[in-house]
């Protein structure tokens, strides 16, 4: 079933603004941060004139209905994922936070390898660039194939030595979209005896996800990219794996007991959870995970595609535009990411937005070593979402060819 893109967009306050005089926004960073409707609005507002207090610490009555709703949050984002329990679901910052805890709490030692691909945002690498200096670990990169996609082939090489601990890589990947086959490279990463953990920042907002059908260990998203509020990131953590992580962060709420002997830590999630936490944020993402739900995850996944189709098959006979990754837009999601000829990738963002109020992506989107490899400047990244429409396509595809005429 189709999504009604009309009653989506009344939704969202932000698409109702008038901008500088001219047509509406017509919003394509959503892979950045996306849009928030009203429902979440409403949430976080809820929280904040009604229920602002802390959870989990005070008795009273307007702290137990906090702990109360934050329970339920946890709860609905468990289901939404797949995971067993609601002791698998930390409540973070971001994606970028989740993955940083794990690198640091791995233990990994000297000469432990760790796999990742050559299509991995800074926040699935840097963490692991600094072990390299601080703790003598290795880093191998699995290359993709000239189309875009992953070499299953060369990934199994990387796990041929016998000294790969963990296998972290990006489900979707933010520079073009592509979707890696998760289940059975997690089947591989297990039978050499890896733990697998999953960037899951873009995969998250536009496709199914079921962690325990995928068998991965670690799955980590943020709330502000899936119509929620920033601020709320989430890891899913197999719960025997998340026992014998040590906290991160620690301090209120994290533990039972302490004394100058040491302390007694509580249980996940509780000892991954340190101090106040963003409550009404909570109070949002359970909201937006609602209302994706109810549009359903397969119908946004279809949506996404269909638009970025259209999108794909209107700049084909621009001059000088290549469309990085696979040029089949069936296997890159909502994702439509070019580099044009002779064309600064921020200059042709801002004529974008100048001409025609069309919000992009631009430059190397946090994907560096990718750009830098090819030397690449950068690229126009639209990613389309469940409140853009074919107007909204026609819009940007139309000011890109306009954009690139007068720029060149």
């Amino acid at each position: 079933m189709g999504l009604d893109v009309e009653r989506i967009r009344g939704d969202f306050p932000v698409l109702h603004r008038q901008w500088r005089g001219r047509p509406s926004l017509v919003y394509l960073d959503s892979g950045c941060m996306s849009l928030k409707p009203r429902q979440v609005i409403q949430a976080v507002v809820e929280y904040y004139e009604l229920h602002s207090a802390c959870a989990g610490r005070s008795i009273h009555s307007l702290a137990s209905m906090v702990s109360r709703r934050v329970d339920r949050s946890r709860t609905a984002i468990r289901r939404f994922i797949g995971a067993s329990r609601p002791q698998e679901v930390v409540f973070l910052r971001n994606t970028s936070e989740g993955l940083n805890m794990l690198a640091q709490g791995l233990g990994l030692n000297k000469g432990d390898a760790v796999v990742i691909t050559d299509r991995e945002h800074n926040s699935n690498l840097l963490p692991w660039l600094r072990l390299v200096e601080t703790a003598g670990i290795r880093v191998r990169v699995a290359p993709s194939l000239e189309d875009g996609t992953l070499s299953i082939d060369e990934f199994q090489e990387t796990l041929a030595h016998g000294d790969v601990r963990v296998v972290s890589v990006a489900h979707t990947n933010n520079l073009d979209g592509y979707t890696i086959p998760l289940k059975e490279v997690t089947e591989i990463a297990h039978d050499k005896g890896a733990i697998m953990m999953v960037d899951g920042a873009q995969s998250a907002p536009g496709q199914p996800i079921d962690v325990k059908a995928l068998g991965v260990d670690f799955f980590v998203f943020s709330i502000h990219k899936m119509l929620g509020p920033t601020g709320v990131g989430i890891l899913y953590g197999r719960l025997d794996r998340l026992e014998d992580l040590p906290p991160y962060n620690v301090g209120g709420d994290t533990i039972s007991s302490v004394t100058m002997e040491g302390a007694e830590y509580h249980p996940s999630p509780t000892k991954f959870e340190a101090g106040l936490q963003h409550y009404a944020g909570i109070y949002g993402a359970e909201a937006a995970i609602k209302y994706l739900k109810d549009l359903g995850m397969a119908n946004v996944h279809a949506h996404d595609v269909a638009l970025n189709r259209k999108a794909t098959e209107a700049i084909a006979d621009i001059p000088g535009v290549t469309v990085l990754g696979p040029q089949d837009p069936e296997l890159r999601g909502g994702v439509l990411n070019v580099a044009v000829e002779g064309v600064s990738s921020h200059e042709l963002g801002m004529a974008l937005d100048e001409m025609a109020n069309v919000a992009v992506r631009t430059g190397q989107h946090c994907n560096h070593i990718w750009f830098n490899d090819r030397n690449i400047e950068g690229a126009v990244r639209a990613t389309f979402y469940v409140y853009n429409g074919e107007a909204d396509v026609d819009r940007f595809t139309e000011t890109l060819s306009e954009a690139i005429g007068i720029l060149r």
